[in-house]
């Protein structure tokens, strides 16, 4: 919600110094404000700190210097947030999973990209995810796709199972065969050496074959297991 609405971002945090905080926190806690007050009958403190969403906006368009230079010069025709579910709804994502007896909820991930503060929201595909594309076909396509190579990732067994959160590692290289309306039309390939060190996330930009690009509206389907942050793609 704090990503897509900016209406729901606010100004200040108000945090008890003396209690762990959730995780994904930490990066839009900006400098201390106010410095420490003391709480009234109980121990500890809080502390004011003004809030940082400069992540929140770097998680909106891609930012390394590779994908931003792939589609340099073109337009932006769609992008699709994965975990966010009006996008998800708004264009019929799905997944077909090769383990449906485990769920995978969504999750968050955070890194750098470019030197860059990038938080998402994102899943795990297990087998392929697929959605509604809007295109011109009489122009060249091309994406880009935001993953992760690890993250902790909520999991449940069965029906009754308990959510356990799980570290899930992708080993490249990484091969994901694309998709037009049941049509082979290319790939994305990452290897190691693409990969940028001491961050678990990284951006590849791609191109979708032409020729099975025949209507204006297209089903883009990809199949693999990877994490599942964004795409954007651009004509």
């Amino acid at each position: 919600v704090l990503k897509a609405d900016p209406s729901e971002r606010f100004d200040v945090w108000l945090l008890e110094g003396n209690r762990t905080q959730p995780p994904w926190i930490s990066p839009f806690v900006g400098p201390g404000i106010l410095g420490q007050l003391p709480l009234r009958g109980e121990a500890g403190t809080l502390t004011y700190h003004q809030a940082d969403w400069s992540p929140l906006v770097n998680a909106r368009l891609p930012v390394s210097t590779t994908a931003r230079n792939a589609v340099r010069k073109l337009q932006l025709v769609q992008r699709m947030d994965v975990g966010n579910r009006h996008d998800e709804a708004t264009v019929e994502w799905k997944m077909t999973s090769n383990r449906p007896a485990i769920w995978y909820a969504p999750f968050v991930v955070s890194g750098t990209i470019n030197g860059r503060e990038v938080v998402e929201a994102g899943r795990l595909v297990t087998g392929a995810e697929s959605f509604q594309l809007r295109v011109d076909p009489d122009k060249p396509l091309k994406g880009v796709l935001r993953s992760a190579m690890i993250a902790s990732v909520p999991v449940r067994t069965g029906l009754q199972g308990t959510m356990r959160p799980t570290v899930i590692t992708i080993r490249p290289p990484l091969e994901l065969p694309i998709e037009i309306d049941g049509h082979p039309a290319g790939g994305i390939v990452v290897t190691t050496g693409e990969l940028e060190p001491g961050t678990p996330l990284m951006e590849k930009a791609f191109k979708v074959s032409p020729d099975v690009l025949t209507s204006g509206t297209v089903r883009f389907r990809v199949r693999g297991d990877f994490i599942s942050l964004g795409w954007w793609f651009y004509q």
